[in-house]
């Protein structure tokens, strides 16, 4: 998925950064066990499926570093 993926526990830490994304998808259920996941430097476009995913990952209470 990317070239980086920690396991803490039950809990996992994606970095994408820099992979060149425009889209990302992720199941809500996938979302839950996230501890972190960081995004930086992807020419990510806003569409529907990053807003869902993105309301999925607030309420999930994952941390995003770097996130603004």
């Amino acid at each position: 998925m990317g070239r980086y993926l920690t396991l803490y526990g039950q809990r996992t830490a994606w970095t994408l950064s820099n992979n060149n994304l425009t889209s990302l998808s992720v199941e809500a259920a996938l979302v839950a066990r996230l501890h972190a996941l960081r995004l930086a430097d992807n020419p990510i476009v806003c569409d529907c499926r990053v807003a869902r995913l993105s309301a999925a990952v607030r309420a999930a209470g994952v941390m995003g570093v770097g996130a603004r």
